[in-house]
């Protein structure tokens, strides 16, 4: 019986041995075909260079910072007041319509009134203008520095470099005067209101806008002190040219025209003389500096084109 017992359980261990040496060779071979099935389908990733990582990542950026902007300029944006374009429009109409007063009326309320009548509005519309007649000579200035404005950019259409910058200036300024000539009977008393300590600082203000718009347009894109130096000129040739014109009585002011050129000969003279001379150089942009600077700050023109 001992030895019958010894030999059921050495055939069982044998037996045990040998099953599980069975059970493990499918799984060394599930084990090996998974890896070779994975080896045989997996398809290998291409590494991202840097610079196409940076690329990338700026392109994002940039498309983000727009996102941002777009966002920003949609919330910070000032509703349009319709009603007060309305109101604008409709004051322009009247001050366009009572210019054809001022040669016989003066630049006063009464001007305005008779505008107002002349388009169907009733007289009392006057008192959307407060200023009275200052606000009609404003209009008048404006609308003529930007009438010279679309001859300047018209004149320099396609034109990469001025050929005679002193002639163009006198033209700009010939052109810029003759649209005074309807009104050059009241004139003087647009002079006299612009004059009056309230509405200097908006009178020198259309001067300076008036002669930056020739220099510039005549090809001035001086950093230095040229860029001072000829405004203030351009700008006292005007004036002084003005003045000369209200008691011209050449034929359609020849007189006058002449008195131009010759104030821009001098001009172009004394430019040269003082940018020759080191000592009066100096002392010229030290003055011409700081007179300008002041203005523009008593103006509130602080800026350069």
């Amino acid at each position: 019986s001992n030895f019958l017992s010894r030999r059921i359980v050495t055939f069982c261990a044998e037996s045990s041995h040998t099953s599980a040496r069975k059970l493990q060779i499918p799984q060394r071979q599930i084990i090996t075909t998974s890896r070779n099935f994975s080896s045989q389908n997996t398809t290998k990733t291409p590494v991202e260079s840097i610079n196409d990582f940076r690329a990338r990542e700026e392109a994002r950026e940039a498309q983000f910072e727009d996102d941002h902007r777009a966002e920003e300029k949609a919330t910070t944006a000032e509703p349009v007041d319709e009603e007060q374009e309305k109101v604008s429009r409709v004051q322009e109409d009247i001050l366009r319509a009572a210019l054809q007063f001022a040669p016989s009326i003066g630049w006063t309320r009464e001007a305005i009134t008779k505008g107002a009548e002349s388009i169907g509005y009733p007289g009392v519309v006057h008192g959307m203008f407060p200023d009275g007649g200052v606000e009609l000579i404003q209009y008048f200035y404006t609308d003529c520095n930007a009438q010279l404005v679309q001859w300047l950019k018209k004149e320099t259409d396609g034109v990469e470099k001025v050929p005679n910058p002193t002639k163009f200036i006198c033209r700009a300024i010939e052109t810029r005067l003759r649209m005074l000539q309807p009104y050059l009977s009241t004139w003087p008393q647009a002079i006299g209101i612009l004059s009056l300590p309230q509405n200097a600082p908006k009178a020198l203000t259309n001067l300076l806008t008036l002669a930056d718009d020739i220099c510039y347009y005549s090809g001035d894109r001086a950093v230095n002190i040229t860029w001072y130096t000829r405004r203030v000129g351009v700008a006292g040739i005007i004036k002084i040219t003005e003045l000369y014109m209200l008691q011209d009585k050449s034929v359609d002011h020849q007189d006058t025209w002449k008195f131009l050129e010759r104030r821009m000969d001098d001009a172009v003279f004394l430019h040269s003389f003082f940018t020759q001379s080191d000592e009066a150089k100096n002392h010229m942009q030290k003055a011409i500096t700081s007179a300008f600077e002041t203005g523009k700050n008593i103006l509130g023109l602080n800026y350069r084109r």
